[in-house]
């Protein structure tokens, strides 16, 4: 029994031992534990002082002064008075104490009534036995004096601001008992505060020259005044009156209308300051053969007045452009129409196999002509022959304006029906017609056009040829490519470029300028030789002529990439193709294009 007791307890123990072994349970007794001991914490952290109130003793400091009874009535009544050398209050009698030196005088004791006989005699009969004299009043005055401005010197040291600038020292000088102040002005002084002052306004001693001996060896009074020097002021001039000012300008104005008149007899005048010049280039692996791309263009804010134009618009209405292509012509010329100004002049030109003219000749852009004008574009039919060659040919002969760019719009798919049909026979006696009078601009849309007609015509008689895909985006090229010629600033210009070989630089013909459109410039030169580039720019505009320089050292321009090399060699290719067109196939001509097509990947209609 006894023994099943002990064994059943020790199975007891054992189980709650291994109960409180477990990791579970002591997790949880110390959660228990530690939430108890933060509960105590919290309970008893009110009867915890922190802080300790009570009563602020103050300490008193309390200045006690004996006063001596010996001390006389006057001394006891006298105000305190402060002295910048102490911040405690004394008397005047202290403070004469403190500032003028012991002078040692004795005291002699106050005499009684039966000796004054006595003495009375003595000071008679006997010299006076004194170690030092009294001072007279005007002397302690003076020492008095003395010492209050040294003092005030030094307490000035420890108070005023000293400016934080570096002061060149005064300039003192101690005059010996010989010598006379002079006062002199220099440019300019410099003020306590460090401002610059001029000097004009404070003489200052800067020497002394000794006096001469007044007769009998006597010197000069000590308190005679000094000679002062004052400056000289600059003399101001009288106020100019009318009649002087009229009489200058009829003096002048003879040598104003001759410069006026030299300035207009001149035979150019610089626009150097209105235009932008962009140069870069290109050198070729060798380095010996090198490329430029000059870009030419009008500034932004350049004040250029436009020259009034002259513009023909020809307009292709034969059956062979198709009903739809005119329509989106016509509505593209009219819109164009409302762009010219009433200085310019206009003409409207309908070809089939004849040519239908709105007026004889050129007639002013003004509101009525152009209300005229639209009227005229009403209604017309698509039919007809097409004969390109005669129709613009007829354009070409008539005489041009002379001062102003006369140019020629365009709007065909270039394919002749009748008449002459030779492509490159067209641009040839079209060309050479034009004697480049006319700057010659092309226009087509869709995928019928003779797109070699309208590029080279346009490019060998200096105008651009505008091409679009789209037949229904025919009435919105036509305004957005006249916008470009608007304003023209410069015609018949002509271009130099110095040692460089012209044969080399492309387009070979120059164009016009215009307002918003750049003209750049390739060309091909020697890295070698040709170092310095040196270009001139002449034009005309309304009625003068007009000169832009511009030099350039090849060597330190900005750098392009190999498509300036590319540009050059397409416009060469164009170029050759030009000649190829008025002079034939020669055989010259068409190995160039084949090197450039070898060198560049120009391809073209002779090199496939």
């Amino acid at each position: 029994m006894f023994k099943s007791n002990i064994t059943q307890n020790n199975s007891i123990s054992s189980g709650i031992s291994e109960f409180l072994r477990s990791k579970n349970v002591r997790f949880t007794i110390s959660i228990i534990i530690s939430i108890l001991l933060y509960i105590s914490i919290i309970y008893s952290s009110r009867f915890i002082p922190l802080f300790t109130t009570g009563p602020q003793t103050i300490p008193f400091n309390i200045r006690v002064k004996l006063i001596d009874e010996k001390t006389t009535i006057s001394q006891q009544i006298e105000e305190p008075v402060s002295t910048s050398l102490s911040t405690r209050p004394i008397s005047f009698q202290k403070f004469i104490e403190e500032i003028l030196p012991s002078i040692g005088i004795p005291v002699p004791p106050y005499p009684s009534s039966l000796q004054k006989e006595s003495l009375a005699k003595e000071a008679v009969t006997e010299p006076l036995d004194r170690t030092t004299e009294p001072l007279a009043p005007d002397e302690l005055i003076e020492q008095m004096e003395e010492q209050i401005l040294m003092i005030e010197k030094e307490s000035e040291k420890d108070t005023v601001d000293v400016a934080r600038r570096v002061l060149p020292p005064s300039e003192e000088h101690i005059l010996k008992p010989d010598e006379t102040p002079i006062f002199s002005i220099n440019n300019t002084t410099l003020s306590s505060q460090g401002i610059s002052i001029p000097s004009s306004s404070i003489p200052r001693i800067i020497t002394a020259t000794p006096s001469p001996e007044q007769p009998g060896g006597e010197m000069p009074e000590a308190n005679q005044s000094p000679v002062v020097l004052v400056p000289q002021l600059e003399p101001v001039e009288p106020p100019i009156s009318l009649e002087q000012i009229l009489e200058q300008e009829i003096i002048e104005q003879p040598i104003i209308e001759e410069a006026k008149k030299e300035k207009e007899s001149r035979p150019y005048e610089f626009w150097d300051d209105l235009f932008e010049i962009d140069l870069k280039t290109y050198l070729e692996k060798d380095k010996t053969q090198g490329f430029f791309q000059l870009v030419i263009s009008p500034k932004k804010d350049a004040k250029i007045t436009p020259i009034p134009k002259q513009v023909a618009f020809i307009i292709d209405s034969s059956a062979s452009i198709g009903q739809q292509k005119l329509d989106q012509t016509i509505k593209g010329v009219r819109d164009t129409l409302q762009q010219l100004r009433s200085e310019d002049l206009f003409n409207i030109v309908l070809f089939r196999e004849r040519t239908t003219f709105f007026a004889e000749g050129y007639i002013k852009a003004t509101q009525e002509n152009k209300i005229s004008a639209q009227k005229f574009l009403r209604q017309i039919q698509s039919t007809g022959q097409t004969d390109v060659f005669n129709s613009v040919r007829q354009i070409i002969q008539i005489p041009t304006t002379p001062g102003i760019p006369n140019i020629l719009w365009l709007y065909s798919d270039g394919k002749p029906t009748i008449g002459l049909r030779d492509t490159r026979a067209i641009i040839a006696n079209l060309t050479l017609e034009n004697q480049g009078r006319y700057e010659i601009f092309t226009l087509g849309a869709g995928n019928t056009i003779d797109r070699y007609l309208l590029e080279f015509l346009a490019y060998i008689n200096r105008g651009f040829c505008v091409i679009r895909n789209n037949i229904d985006q025919l009435s919105t090229a036509i305004p957005q490519a006249f916008q470009k010629v608007q304003n023209p600033i410069l015609i018949d210009v002509s271009m130099d470029f110095g040692s460089i070989p012209r044969d080399e630089i492309y387009p070979f013909i120059f164009p016009n300028f215009y307002q918003s459109i750049p003209v750049s410039i390739f060309g091909k030169f020697n890295t070698e030789t040709q170092k310095n580039f040196v270009f001139r720019l002449q034009g005309s505009s309304m009625g003068k002529r007009k000169e832009v320089i511009f030099r350039a050292d090849l060597s330190q321009s900005d750098s392009g990439d190999v498509d300036i090399a590319r540009k050059w060699a397409f416009h060469k290719a164009f170029y050759i193709i030009s000649r190829i067109v008025r002079e034939g196939e020669k055989t010259e001509f068409l190995q160039i294009l084949q090197e450039l097509k070898e060198k560049y990947n120009i391809k073209t209609t002779y090199t496939p």
